[in-house]
Formats: C-alpha cells, structure tokens, sequence
C-alpha cells in the first residue's frame, strides 16, 4: 500500500513538472510568433509605420500591418492563452476576488471612462483636430451658444468660404445641430474638451444595462472592460466628432426601450424611449434610423396589439412630435425649406458658387446629399465588408474580434443581430467607410452592439468547452477562453494600440503644426490667407492627415488670428482695407524642406 502510494506521488509530481514543462512550452512558442511579427515591422516594413490616409481600402502599410497581425498576433494569442491554462491561470477567480458591487464597479467604470479620452485628448493629442468636421462642428457650437443657429455671412465673403460651410448670407455648417448642442454646453461652461469624455461617461451605465439582459454579470463588466479599452472608442471620444455623442444618445434610447418591455404601461420609459431616439436623430439620423429602426418596429407591434395604453401611446408620440418639429423649424430657418437639410444646401451653395474652395468634384449632382450615392451592387458591398474587416481591428485591437459573433447566433439575441443588419442596409449607399485615423466612423455606431455579440459568442465558447473539457478529463482546458480573452487584451495594449497610437499622436502633431507656430512666429492681430492643404503631407510622412482646409473663421468671433482663403493679390489688399490694424501673412510650404513659412505683407503696397 505504502508503494502504490509513493508510485502515485512520483506520477504526480511527474506529471505536474511535464505540465509546466508543457505549459511554458506554449508561452515560449506564442513569444516566438510576436517576436516574429516584431521582426517583419522592423526589418521589413519600417516598424509598420502607416498611412492612415484612406476612405475605403486601406493603405497597402495598413494592410500588411493587420495582415501579419491577424496571423503572428492571433496564434500567438491562442498559444498563449493555452500554455496559461496548463499552467492552472484562473482570470474568472482573480476577478472574482478583487470585484466591487455593481454601484461601485459602474461609478469606476464611468470615473475611466471620462479620465481616459479626456487625459489623452490633453496631453497624447494636444486637442487637435483630425478632420476638417471638428472646426464646422465648433462654429455651429459658438452659434448655438450665442443663440442663434447661424452667423451672418461676412463681408468679402469669398474669402471665408471653405468646405461644410454654407456662406450664402447665413454662415452655417452642413451638419446636423444635435452635437453642437452638447458641445454648446461645453462652450458655455469653458469645458469644450470634456464634453465627449462626459458623455462617454455617462454612456457607461445603459451598456451595463442592457449587457445583463443577455450575458450575466461577469459577462457584462467584459463588456464595459472591451468597451473601455477600445483604441477607436477611447480615441474618438478624445476628439470633436459627434460619434460619441450619438453612442450616448442610441445607448440611452435602447436603455429605455427594455425598461419599457418590463414596464410597458410606464410614461416615462416611452417618453424617454423617444426623447433619446429624437436626440440620436438630431445628431446623426442615418445611424438613428439604421440601428434604431427594429426598436421601433417592435414597439409598434406591442401598440398595435393593444398592450399599451393610450396615455403611453401620447407620451411617446407628443415627444416625437416635438423633436420633429424643432427638427423642421431648423431646417426652415437655416435652408429655407421644412424639408431641406443643411447637406442639401450645403451642394446647392457649392454649384452656386461655382466650388470654389468647397474641395468637391463638380460632377457632383445638384440634388444628391453628400456622401451618399446608390452605386452599383459590388461597389455597395465593397464599402460595406470593408467597413467590417477595419472595424474586427478598430474596436478592439484584437488580431481576431468579430468571428466571436457568429457563435452568438441564437434567438435570444436577435434583436441585437437585427440591428446590426438593419444598420449596415441603412448604410448600402454610403460613398465610403470614412477616414482610417480612428476607425471606419461611418459606421461607428453599431460598435456596442458589436461588443455585446462578441462577448455573447465568447461566453457561449466558455460554456461549450468546459462541458467537453469536464467529459474528457482536460481540465486545464476549462480557463481556455478567459485566458484566450486576457491574452488578446494584453497582446493588443503591447502591440497593436503602440503602434496605432503612434501613428495617431504623430498626425495630431502634424494638425496643430500650423496653428501653433503661426502663434509664435505671427504679431497679433493677424490675417493669415492660407493654402489648400493647411496641413502638407509632408510633414507626418509616411502618414497623412485626413484634414486639408484651415480652421472655420469669422472676423466677428477670432480677435488674435484670422484665418482666410488666398484669392489674388489685387483681391487680397482690397480686402486687407477692411482690417487696417491687423497685421498680414501669407502661410506656404516649402514642399522639398517641408518648411512652414508666414510671409509677411506690406499692406501700403497695391
């Protein structure tokens, strides 16, 4: 008996030293494949430094940087993920032990959530901006702020036209007013550069939500933690787009309508249901709509079985009738037509005058809305399978994200399933994905849904393979897939986010170049005529910014720098007449040096 003993002893200590043996062997092989891919960047590819200039198909840098990274940073991963599980690594109980309640997990979750963008906005990013959006966006903000939902065009108007500005008499984005109306706030407060962390902040709470309607309450704080850690989610909040308000608002409307399934003869949450859809609509429709439009069809099925009562039916229809109506009203008042939007008259403003400094092609039809065209079949297709391939890396930096939904197909989430594909048919006629700075942002929109389906998929894994692992005896395989998901978050934060965020902090340098040195080298007050590109290519190579006008200006807002367009010399001293104490420059590149320079105008000279 004693021998049976010992012999049992000696087989397993043998057999735990074979499984770390084994275990470490796996860590050292998915070492190998990220080294591997460390290698291909550095000898072969100029560390993957990218472009990030691209609308549709990527940059070929771009391509070969996901391409590696899918294949080394993918098995690495998974080699990774299983040595660790060998090896008894338990995430689910580490988390287990450090987990607050759900009030303090959501307060920290929230208190990230605005520190993060807000932290690198500041300090990563300097508040650049990356697009020429961000600056119209701005003055739609000071005009709301003002009260008033335009400026008045100024004199010599020629040189204050720019791209997305309509300067018709009434100087006014082509956007919709439900992001500068956040964004308005921030003005008003002096916090502009914390209204998008605000909102993500508060965007934390209804994804919570509605996570533990489908996955439970350790499958839900995945959900906030993907979502936190997301290079595109983090970085756009960090900007003045107004993705990240939309997310609050769609996040909020869909908050409400489950509170509405559970309580459907509550006001409230069909007030609520409304209110947030209308504010999500002012802010972006086509995504409202896209993502939104099951929501509502399901509503209506519940009224038109007669499950509601009358007094919810008017809560939510006298609050979609107002939103309509301020809808309308600033349609009216800004184009002239209850059923004109801005976009429309934004191409309307840019035949009338003749594109000059609109940056448009002149083909462009006189009835189309900007950035949306119906095109052939595969050209549809390909904008959209595009959109999909940038977002598997955008959202979170894994080498392999969205294939976890497809093990999420089931009836309980179809509803979020149908949203997605709701949202990408809404979106068949978009001309293309939008810029690869941050992410494909002209379908951002859908990336919580995303995340949910993903984790769904996940959690399905987990549960499939402890069932089999538990059959077979394998029961170090039972953390494979916590462990696969701590690999990936970890990998992408060592290899991915770097070289991303690289790419990203060197383009936000490269936006803030002109404006800062103009600041240093220019006496005040200053008119600046400034060249198309603002920003030269050269100066971020091999990246390129997705910006090419000069900020949005007005002589009655800017009272150190005024930035305008370059007409002609005869036309510019004319103009110089109207500012007699201000001082003159022309900004130009040097496109062999890519040196930035401010020549200075004599104004007594004709």
């Amino acid at each position: 008996m004693k021998i049976m003993l010992k012999n049992d002893r000696l087989f397993s200590i043998s057999h735990s030293i074979s499984s770390k043996i084994s275990g470490y062997a796996y860590l050292l092989a998915g070492a190998v494949c990220l080294v591997a891919f460390y290698q291909v960047g550095k000898q072969n590819l100029n560390n993957f430094q990218q472009s990030l200039f691209f609308f549709n198909i990527p940059d070929i840098f771009y391509t070969y940087f996901t391409h590696y990274w899918m294949i080394y940073g993918g098995l690495g991963a998974l080699l990774s993920a299983k040595g660790l599980s060998i090896l008894g690594l338990n995430p689910s109980a580490l988390m287990q032990r450090y987990y607050f309640n759900e009030k303090t997990f959501i307060v920290l979750a929230s208190l990230l959530a605005f520190l993060i963008p807000s932290l690198a906005g500041h300090f990563l990013f300097n508040n650049a901006y990356f697009t020429d959006d961000e600056s119209a966006y701005e003055y739609s903000a000071r005009a709301l702020a003002q009260g008033k939902l335009y400026f008045d065009s100024p004199e010599n108007k020629i040189f204050f036209d720019r791209a997305f500005m309509i300067n018709d008499g009434k100087f006014y984005s082509q956007y919709f007013l439900g992001w500068p109306f956040f964004f308005a706030i921030g003005i008003l407060l002096d916090l502009e550069h914390f209204v998008n962390p605000t909102l993500l902040a508060l965007s934390v709470y209804p994804l919570y939500k509605i996570s533990l309607r489908y996955l439970g309450k350790n499958w839900s704080i995945l959900v906030i933690f993907i979502f936190l850690s997301s290079p595109s989610i983090i970085t756009m909040a960090a900007t003045k787009l107004s993705h990240t308000s939309c997310t609050f608002a769609l996040l909020w409307c869909s908050y409400y309508f489950y509170r509405l399934l559970d309580a459907p003869n509550l006001s409230r949450y069909h007030f609520l249901f409304a209110a947030f859809f209308a504010i999500a609509f002012l802010i972006r429709p086509l995504s409202t709509l896209g993502l939104l439009l099951p929501l509502l069809c399901v509503w209506l099925s519940i009224a038109i079985k007669g499950r509601l009562k009358l007094r919810t039916i008017l809560s939510f229809g006298v609050t979609s009738l107002f939103f309509s109506s301020i809808f309308f009203a600033i349609n009216y008042y800004q184009n002239g037509l209850v059923t004109k939007v801005a976009y429309q008259r934004s191409i309307e403003y840019d035949i009338e005058n003749d594109f000059r400094f609109s940056g448009r092609n002149k083909s462009i039809a006189p009835d189309k809305v900007a950035n949306l065209s119906f095109k052939s079949l595969d050209s549809v297709l390909e904008t959209v399978s595009l959109a999909t391939i940038r977002h598997n890396f955008s959202i979170s930096g894994w080498p392999i994200f969205l294939i976890f939904a497809l093990l999420s197909v089931r009836r309980k989430l179809l509803l979020p399933w149908l949203m997605v594909f709701s949202y990408l048919i809404f979106h068949l006629g978009i001309d293309d994905a939008g810029f690869g700075t941050i992410a494909p942002v002209h379908f951002f929109e859908q990336s919580w849904v995303w995340i949910i389906l993903v984790v769904s998929g996940l959690r399905t894994a987990n549960i499939s393979i402890k069932s089999l692992a538990r059959n077979s005896s394998k029961i170090c395989q039972v953390n494979i897939i916590p462990n696969l998901i701590l690999s990936l978050v970890v990998l992408s934060y060592l290899f991915y986010v770097p070289i991303r965020l690289g790419t990203t902090i060197k383009l936000a340098q490269s936006s803030n170049f002109p404006i800062i040195s103009a600041n240093k080298l220019v006496k005040k007050p200053a008119i600046i005529f400034s060249p198309r590109p603002f920003v030269h290519p050269c100066i971020s190579l091999p990246s390129r910014l997705s910006m090419f006008n000069r900020p949005v200006s007005l002589p009655s807002i800017e009272t150190d720098v005024l930035w305008v367009n370059y007409v002609s010399d005869k036309l510019n001293s004319e103009f110089l007449s109207n500012f007699p104490n201000h001082n003159a420059y022309i900004m130009s590149w040097k496109e062999k040096s890519c040196q930035l320079n401010f020549e200075k105008l004599d104004k007594n000279l004709k």
